[in-house]
C-alpha cells in the first residue's frame, strides 16, 4: 500500500454485508473447482463477522463488490 496512513497498520478487508458459510461455500467450491463435502459437526454453529470500518475511515476504502458477486 502506498497510502501514508497505511504504514504500520493492519486492516480487515471485509464485505459490508454479513454472509453465512452456507451461502459462500458452494460458490467458493464452484470458483475453485474443489468439491463441496458436507460434514456434520456437533455443537453450536460458530459465526464470524469482520468489520472494514478502520480501512474505510483511515483510507477511504469502499468495497466495489459484495462477497457473493
Amino acid at each position: 500500500m502506498t497510502h501514508p496512513k497505511a504504514a504500520g497498520e493492519i486492516f480487515n478487508l471485509a464485505p459490508d454485508d454479513v454472509v453465512a458459510f452456507e451461502q459462500v461455500l458452494p460458490r467458493m467450491a464452484e470458483i475453485t473447482g474443489f468439491p463441496m463435502i458436507d460434514v456434520f459437526m456437533p455443537g453450536i454453529a460458530v459465526r464470524y463477522q469482520s468489520s472494514n470500518a478502520k480501512i474505510k475511515e483511515l483510507l477511504g476504502f469502499r468495497p466495489r463488490h459484495s462477497f457473493l458477486s
